[in-house]
């Protein structure tokens, strides 16, 4: 059994270049809980719901609707997501992303 057998080929992702907005409307528009984000094709990082979630400035620390929404606007997801995830190839065999997990 390879892993192409098993994956998602249909996938949501983010580019490097997008906001933390750009995430959290993905986020809040499906059942995601984690998204690749990309770099034209290639993986370059993985970006967690809570990961924007822990960046995001609090509403109740006195920040202003207005700091809130520019942070959320200017921020982009490569200063929050996790860099170089381990990847498979989709012909490597299951038990190799078994390991990983």
């Amino acid at each position: 059994m390879l892993v192409k057998d098993y994956m998602t080929t249909e996938v949501t992702s983010l580019q490097d270049s997008d906001t933390l907005l750009d995430a959290a409307m993905v986020f809040v528009r499906s059942s995601f809980r984690h998204l690749p984000v990309v770099q034209g094709k290639k993986v370059v990082g993985i970006v967690t719901e809570r990961d924007v979630k822990q960046f995001a400035p609090s509403l109740l620390s006195g920040t202003t609707a207005e700091e809130y929404n520019a942070i959320m606007e200017t921020t982009p997801i490569s200063r929050v997501m996790t860099k170089n995830p381990v990847t498979l190839r989709p012909d490597q065999p299951i038990f190799e992303a078994a390991k990983f997990m």
